[in-house]
């Protein structure tokens, strides 16, 4: 791993433990412990900052919610019990995270500010509140604090045991991963956790939230940094593939995926656009010509656009290396972004499966 990639994955840390707090307040609180052991000086602008911003930003107003129900006392400088605009002014802020959450609180000071109006009282004195009182953070709060419950994710086998399929949280040692592709599963907090019998039957509880799993060898699952496999031999490959999901998903700051990015989509176009004026010119057939590869990239090959969900999956395909036929295919069909896929690997220090 690079240390580039290592910013990525301390930034991503930090966003699980602020996720998984019970409440907005604590999430913030969380948030402010993370920058305090991560950042150097207030004024550190490093690439684990600008991850952690980028990674931040989707749940930065409920965490200015906390931020300014746990800061209260201190942003109330005159002391009158509410929170005038002048002093949640993100000037005020001392350091870069504060001015975050100042941002956050005067863009939607308006909104704020009227949480608790109720229309007899404004209607009777014909008054508009010029500041946000502790009541309506407590109102905005109670919202903020149900999208933060409802953002954590439990984990799936919640009681494995490493070799047993029956709790544990780490890699089985006997696990054939590549030794970088093993650190960065194991900085990420990603468990492999293999199931005796079939994926289907052992995780039926979850099929209805994920029918794939009916008919899958092998799971990934971001929310709980979950890769579930089977253990037999032919689930090998499957094993590859959902661990190429993770190598993916930990490349790219958040919930992006490196398959999401610019650079990756500029080459799959490319290949594309030449897959178009081939299918057209012979009339290929994706089932036949493909058999093995994933059903979105087959589905949406026949139909000429390779959507999001198909390129997080030709990723993986081309990641592993069990299925040599098939990957040999792809990177023929593919081979600008199979050449992206090469060059980002290399340059986050990562291996691929020998076999």
């Amino acid at each position: 791993m690079t240390p580039e990639l290592r910013d990525t994955v301390r930034a991503d840390n930090s966003m699980d433990r602020v996720t998984a707090a019970p409440t907005a307040t604590e999430a913030y609180e969380a948030l402010q412990a993370e920058v305090s052991k991560n950042m150097s000086a207030p004024g550190d602008n490093s690439r684990y900052w600008q991850n952690l911003k980028s990674v931040v930003n989707p749940r930065l107003d409920d965490l200015a919610l906390g931020f300014a129900n746990a800061r209260f006392a201190d942003l109330d400088r005159d002391g009158d019990g509410k929170l005038q605009l002048a002093e949640i002014s993100p000037s005020q802020g001392k350091t870069e995270l504060e001015r975050l959450m100042l941002t956050s609180l005067t863009r939607h000071f308006n909104d704020l500010k009227h949480q608790t109006r109720t229309g007899a009282f404004w209607n009777l004195y014909q008054m508009d509140p010029n500041a946000i009182t502790r009541e309506d953070l407590k109102s905005a709060l109670t919202y903020a604090d149900i999208r933060q419950k409802a953002s954590i994710t439990p984990p799936i086998l919640p009681n494995w045991k490493p070799g047993t399929g029956t709790a544990g949280d780490t890699i089985d040692s006997n696990e054939s991963v590549p030794p970088s592709v093993r650190e960065l599963l194991q900085a990420r907090g990603i468990t492999i956790k293999s199931v005796p019998g079939r994926l289907g039957s052992a995780l039926k509880d979850y099929a209805e939230e994920a029918p794939i799993v009916s008919v899958a060898s092998a799971i990934y699952n971001a929310g709980s940094k979950e890769i579930i496999t089977e253990r037999f031999e032919s689930a090998q490959e499957a094993k590859q593939h959902e661990i190429g999901h993770a190598i993916d998903d930990a490349m790219a700051p958040g919930e992006k995926y490196f398959s999401d990015s610019k650079e990756l989509n500029t080459a799959v176009d490319r290949d594309m656009s030449s897959i178009r004026a081939l299918s057209a010119a012979k009339q290929i057939d994706w089932l036949r010509e493909l058999p093995t590869v994933h059903v979105f990239i087959q589905g949406q090959l026949s139909s000429g656009e390779l959507r999001p969900s198909g390129r997080r999956e030709l990723f993986a395909e081309l990641y592993q290396n069990r299925d040599t036929k098939l990957v040999n295919q792809l990177r023929a069909y593919f081979p600008h972004t199979a050449s992206a896929i090469d060059s980002k690997l290399a340059a986050e220090g990562l291996e691929r499966f020998s076999k």
